[in-house]
């Protein structure tokens, strides 16, 4: 009993704590902008609004490439790849001091990372949860981004101050999360002791199954609010703060 309420813990808390973590690097750089266009000499608006967006491309390529990964490695295996490329992409951070294009490569991997625990959590929550739990979770999921670019706002720019105005420092930091949740998760969690409430349906997918979906008017429809929505929260979290700033 002891063992299993352990190990729950641990599932829970890093979960949690690695999700959250990626959502801080998100949309992390866009407090310190400024100081990235000053520290590489970037003169193009367009260009320095890539630092942070490019990651979104990449977020869609994890996210697609995601479910057909989960079924050749599990989900456990899924979040541990999605650690990696993360961990990876931010700690590549500390690299980009002089380099625009590494850290668009960076941020890159890291967006790989990103659009692969997507599907993960969503996994996740329907195996190894259940009841009240589950709905506890799904909330917790659901202000993930919101937390997160709270907690990036307020830590980026003190960050940097604190390493001496080192920027890429600042952000190649929260690797450290990152590092620390991938050993508790690759040594501490046995997915064959795990519960199982709800079974991922491990039938293939047509590759047509996109295509069909999006006849659908419905859908259709909400792919335009939540393009919509995410270019409001782009252009607020992005370029606003750095239009205040200058």
């Amino acid at each position: 009993m002891f063992k299993r309420v352990k190990q729950n813990i641990i599932l829970t808390g890093t979960i949690i704590l690695g999700i959250l973590t990626l959502y801080i690097m998100q949309i992390g750089p866009s407090s310190i902008l400024v100081q990235i266009k000053q520290g590489l000499s970037i003169e193009n608006e367009v260009l320095m609004n890539l630092v942070v967006n490019i990651v979104f491309c990449f977020i869609v390529i994890g996210c697609f490439l995601g479910p057909h990964l989960e079924k050749r490695i599990g989900t456990k295996g899924l979040y541990t790849t999605a650690l990696i490329f993360s961990a990876l992409g931010v700690l590549s951070h500390i690299f980009a001091a002089d380099s625009y294009m590494v850290i668009l490569a960076g941020r890159s991997i890291f967006g790989i990372g990103f659009g692969l625990a997507v599907p993960f959590i969503g996994s996740a929550i329907m195996k190894w949860y259940d009841g009240d739990s589950r709905e506890r979770m799904d909330t917790v999921n659901a202000l993930f981004p919101f937390i997160g670019t709270t907690i990036a706002f307020l830590s980026l720019s003190p960050l940097t101050t604190f390493f001496n105005g080192h920027w890429e420092a600042a952000l190649a930091v929260w690797c450290v999360p990152m590092f620390i949740c991938l050993i508790l998760w690759k040594f501490g969690i046995k997915e064959k002791d795990l519960p199982v409430y709800s079974k991922v349906d491990d039938t293939p997918a047509g590759n047509g199954v996109y295509i069909e979906l999006f006849k659908c008017k419905e859908l259709r429809l909400l792919c335009g609010i939540f393009i919509c929505d995410f270019a409001c929260y782009s252009y607020i979290g992005v370029i606003l703060p750095t239009y205040f700033f200058e």
